[in-house]
């Protein structure tokens, strides 16, 4: 047994199979029949470890390690809420045989998470992380649950506790911290959890590049800005968001024709999102081309009506036309869909003037477009909290919103 227990430990699994075989034919333990569940469980011949698991929790039915792994093996052959429910059964047990049973905690809380149990996940992860504050798993899980709850503080709490040592998910962790830092608006700290996203990746850090560029606009450097969605763009080039967020900064600097550049492409990756029409629209009006302006922002429109800040642009273009019956028109419009909505032109104007002021005085503490009126918890950009519809206000936030 002692010989079966180290050929598992050092992975020799088929090795320690044979061994076990032999043991087992001649003086069956629930130990005996646990190891060799585990040796087919990492072999993935998940049925035959399941029935050796059965069977040793039979043979031991107060083993708590027994009952965790069944269930470890259960929501890997069976991952949807039926399976999830067997593995619970087992969970339970484990814990009730074992109150400090971390493991069997932290995998009953992702076993919630995954089935969209917020408060019950959220509750296994604090009882984890009370027996063992410094558990990561739990430590992360909890954090990007916080986060996604709105609770961001908390978030941070948790992802700090993570980040004082490295680990495999490092990159991970500054993102989820760094955007819980944007959505309060510690857009430095943002910046620098970006940052070290970036450095610490395994994998293909585009995303950490355009979150960074969204800190940068909002810390009105916006040229900043624009090298870290260039980067975005050279290392995802198929990512159509990355080439809307830098032709919006482009429109805010007044550099149209490198805007109009990006937002052509992007409606030739996804010709269906009704914002990239819209900000080719915006490029037209910033030329003061009145009729392809016209044409796109309808076009815009009846792709997606709710998009209010197309309504006041349209608007703004009817006027320039001399139709200011549609002009107004469009106004009630965007007033029906949103009391509040602004001009994305002003908006505009409003973060180039930011931009400017921030420039003469080397002022990097203010946000920009920080006025009640804009939904600011939105982005193109994958995030732990996102406006659910931001894309009913403006097509901006990609450039001035929260990540």
């Amino acid at each position: 047994l002692e010989q079966a227990r180290q050929l598992v430990a050092n992975r020799k699994f088929q090795t320690a199979i044979e061994a076990l075989d032999a043991l087992i034919a001649t003086a069956e333990t629930g130990e005996a029949r646990y190891l060799r569940g585990l040796a087919y469980t990492q072999l993935k011949q998940y049925e035959t470890a399941m029935h050796d698991l059965n069977a040793a929790v039979q043979l031991a039915p107060d083993e708590p390690q027994y009952y965790f792994d069944r269930a470890r093996v259960q929501m890997t052959v069976e991952p949807n809420a039926n399976g999830y429910a067997v593995a619970f059964e087992d969970l339970g047990r484990a814990i009730e045989l074992d109150p400090e049973h971390v493991p069997a905690y932290v995998q009953r809380a992702m076993a919630h998470q995954r089935l969209r149990n917020i408060h019950e996940a959220l509750e296994d992860y604090s009882q984890a992380i009370t027996i063992d504050p410094d558990n990561r798993i739990a430590r992360i899980n909890r954090g990007y649950l916080y986060a996604t709850r709105g609770e961001f503080a908390k978030a941070i709490e948790d992802f700090d506790n993570v980040t004082e040592s490295p680990g495999p998910e490092s990159h991970a962790v500054f993102g989820y911290r760094g955007s819980a830092h944007a959505n309060l608006k510690h857009w430095q700290k943002a910046v620098d959890d970006f940052t070290m996203a970036i450095r610490t990746a395994t994998t293909n850090p585009a995303q950490y590049y355009s979150l960074r560029g969204t800190a940068w606009s909002q810390l009105h450097d916006l040229r900043a800005a624009i090298d870290d969605f260039s980067e975005a763009i050279r290392l995802a080039p198929e990512v159509p968001q990355y080439l809307h967020q830098r032709a919006m900064l482009y429109l805010v600097l007044d550099e149209s024709e490198s805007a109009l550049a990006d937002i052509e492409r992007a409606i030739e990756l996804s010709p269906k999102q009704a914002k990239y029409v819209y900000g080719r629209g915006l490029c037209y009006v910033r030329q003061e081309q009145w009729e392809p302006a016209l044409a796109e922002l309808s076009q815009a429109l009846s792709m997606e009506p709710r998009l209010a800040s197309a309504y006041l642009v349209r608007a703004e273009v009817y006027e320039a036309l001399g139709d200011t019956r549609r002009a107004d028109d469009d106004r009630d419009r965007a007033r029906a869909v949103n009391p509040r909505a602004k001009s994305d032109l002003i908006v505009l104007e409003e973060m180039a003037a930011a931009a400017k002021s921030a420039a003469a005085d080397g002022d990097t503490d203010a946000s920009v477009a920080s006025d009640d009126d804009r939904d600011e918890t939105a982005s193109d950009s994958a995030s732990v909290a996102s406006g659910d519809d931001a894309d009913s206000e403006s097509a901006l936030e990609s450039a001035s919103g929260v990540p």
